[in-house]
Order: structure tokens, then sequence, then C-alpha cells
């Protein structure tokens, strides 16, 4: 039996579906074999990813989402992020000019399909115990935090009693990326917050915390979509795919979400 399955399953069930690794184009609910069942095939489609810059996520030695994915359909273009979350002006404009700058260089408009994958990561470790939040490090000896940007934005809650509290968020004066998202995080879903902060378990606060993340960013590419449809004059097919991406040691899991195909 899958433990890890299991574990996610029953954490992340009613909010998404699980999908392991090797089924990632073959499972009956996977977005991924959505696509690929209509013609987003390698050579007339172009990724692009909303993801964290973690090494975790591409590590050679781990099995990865991004891998397969970029195995199966291309090399991708990373939108800049911090933990997921585009990093732009508040218009959108600063996060698809550089997208649109780089298709049009590269002679994308010669592609038919985008696909937009959207997904942070939170880590899971199962042994005496279940920690989300934590991954063993490259070497396998010593825990490590995972995502370690929202591990470090939940740090900075702990000693909050009330809304009114103000964080305490540890960020440089030059950290303007870390001080917008937290920002952005705090400010949009304090009270859901607040409501999970001092459960008396904290992996189900780092599971609420990385689900509001991703709403965050889904929220965020609502806007930014339809200004690159439009500004790029893009006329082809696309699909956004999004969820969370669970890191173990050897492999991820994907926790799927949203599906849309040319609509958002």
């Amino acid at each position: 039996m899958d433990r890890f399955f299991e574990r996610l399953n029953q954490d992340f069930g009613r909010w998404g579906d699980i999908i392991p690794l090797e089924e990632l184009f073959t499972h009956s609910f996977s977005p991924f074999k959505f696509v690929i069942d209509k013609g987003f095939l390698r050579g007339n489609t172009r990724l692009v990813f909303s993801v964290c810059s973690e090494e975790v996520n591409r590590l050679r030695e781990r099995k990865t989402i991004e891998h397969a994915l970029v195995n199966t359909l291309g090399e991708p273009f990373y939108i800049r992020t911090l933990a997921a979350y585009p990093i732009g002006d508040d218009s959108g404009n600063g996060v698809i000019t550089p997208l649109i700058q780089e298709f049009r260089e590269n002679n994308a408009q010669k592609v038919n399909n985008i696909i937009f994958f959207l997904s942070p990561h939170v880590g899971l470790t199962l042994g005496n115990e279940i920690r989300y939040g934590y991954l063993y490090n490259s070497s396998q000896t010593e825990l490590t935090t995972c995502c370690e940007i929202i591990m470090d934005f939940l740090k900075g809650l702990r000693h909050l009693q009330k809304i009114e509290d103000t964080p305490h968020f540890h960020i440089d004066s030059s950290d303007s990326m870390k001080n917008l998202v937290y920002n952005k995080l705090w400010e949009t879903y304090k009270e859901e917050i607040m409501q999970n902060l001092h459960s008396q378990d904290i992996n189900m606060t780092i599971i609420k915390i990385s689900v509001l993340h991703y709403e965050l960013i889904m929220r965020k590419f609502k806007e930014i979509i339809p200004l690159f449809l439009t500004n790029y004059n893009f006329d082809g097919e696309y699909a956004v795919i999004g969820g969370i991406t669970i890191n173990t040691r050897d492999t991820d899991y994907f926790v799927f979400r949203d599906y849309t195909f040319n609509s958002f």
C-alpha cells in the first residue's frame, strides 16, 4: 500500500484529486491526460510554469513533476515567482512583459497550444510521525523546511493571538519580493489564517496555509492570463492546470485542483 497516497487522500481528498507521478498522464482524472487527448503534444505546445524555484522541484536524483512534464512536452518558460507566486507590479504587466518578449523572440507564435501550470509545493515526510512542511535534504541526514518561504511565513505568525496583532516576518529590507508575497497572503486571508493558526494539529495548519497560498496564486493568474492573451494576440488553444505539488523524499505527487480549457 502507498502510504503517501493514503495520507494525502485523507488530508487533501476533499480539496483535490491525488495523482501519483507515474500516473500523471494516464490517471482518469489527470488534467495532463485531458490536454494530451485534445492534441497538446511535444512540438505544438509550450509549457508556462508558475512554480517555486527551490531545487527540490528539479533535482535529478528525484522523480519530479517538472521533469515529467518537460520530458513529455518540452522545455518550459518559467515565470518569475517567489514560492510560485508571480512577481510583478499589481497590474500584472510586470509579469506578462517578459513572457510576451520571450514568445516573440523565439517565434512562439508558431506554437498552437499553451499549458499554464500553476503549482506551489509542500514537503511531506512519513516516519515515526507525520511532518508536512519538512523534507530530508539532499544528503538525507536532516530535515529541512519545504517550502521554505511558506514555512518562514508561518513562523512569523505563530505569536499572534488576535487578528489585530502585527505579524513579525523576518525579511531583509532589500527583499521586496518576499515582503510582497507575505503581505498579499496575510492581507487577503488573515481571517482564514487566524481560524487555523493555533490548531492542535500543526500539519492541518500547514495544509490550510498551503491551500490559501495556492488560491492566492490562482487569483493572480486570473488577472495575468487575459492580459497575455490580449497583448500577445494569441489565437491558439490554451489550458490552465493548477494544484499543489507534494514533495516526498524520492518522488512527487500532484494534488489536482483546477483545470480550464480556452477559458478563464
